[in-house]
This record gives structure tokens, C-alpha cells and sequence, in this order.
């Protein structure tokens, strides 16, 4: 569960609900929508508008098999980025609320942050 000021926003999927502290926060569009990771490699978008009726995700992906270590958005905010602890990084497109990349499985050592730099490239 996610705790905020005016309730909490739970993961819609019950296999989910396990092992799911938060790890990371980002807000999307600096008003109404975010991401949260959590400890199991779940990522969940939230939109505050829906979430004050239904209390759930609009979008989850479930691609890291650790801790969500870092998150960033694009300048155009279509495109989140996310690293974990099992060393992977992913990127979704959240307009079509789909993964577009995942680079490859469990490495060794953890990615603990990620920045989008340079123009987005």
C-alpha cells in the first residue's frame, strides 16, 4: 500500500500484493499522475483523478524481478525509465502504456539510479 494525504492506492493484481513496500516515486505530469516502484520490481501508474474512487493502478508492469532502484521521465513525458536491483533496466511507453525496451536479464551488479541526459538521448 501507498499512503498518501488522501487515502491508499493499493496494486490492482492480488498475485502483486506480497512484498510490495514502495521503493521509488516519480511524479509524471507535475499535477495529477505518478509512478511508484516497489520492492517486489513492480511498476504502477497512478492517477490521482481515478485513484480517489477506485484506490487502484491505472497500469502496472511487472518486468524487474527486484527493487525498482530509479525512475526518470523523458522532456516529453512519454517515456518512463526504469532501473532495479537485479541489475536490469526498462522502458515503457505510457501513452501506449506498453514496454518498448528491456535490456538484458539479472546482471550481476545492481543499477541503483538512472538520469536521462543530453536532450533525451
Amino acid at each position: 500500500k501507498y499512503q498518501n494525504r488522501r487515502g491508499i492506492f493499493e496494486s490492482s493484481r492480488k498475485k502483486n500484493r506480497k512484498n510490495r513496500g514502495v521503493s521509488c516515486l516519480i511524479g509524471l505530469d507535475g499535477c495529477h499522475t505518478f509512478a511508484a516502484g516497489y520492492d517486489n520490481g513492480l511498476v504502477a501508474i497512478f492517477d490521482r483523478r481515478v485513484c480517489r474512487k477506485t484506490k487502484l493502478a491505472v497500469s502496472e508492469y511487472n518486468v524487474h524481478t527486484d527493487f525498482i532502484s530509479g525512475m526518470d521521465i523523458d522532456d516529453s513525458g512519454r517515456h518512463l525509465v526504469t532501473t532495479s536491483g537485479d541489475g536490469t533496466m526498462a522502458v515503457y511507453d505510457l501513452r501506449k502504456e506498453a514496454l518498448v525496451a528491456r535490456s538484458e536479464d539479472d546482471s550481476v551488479d545492481e543499477m541503483l539510479s538512472v538520469a536521462i541526459v543530453k536532450g533525451g538521448k
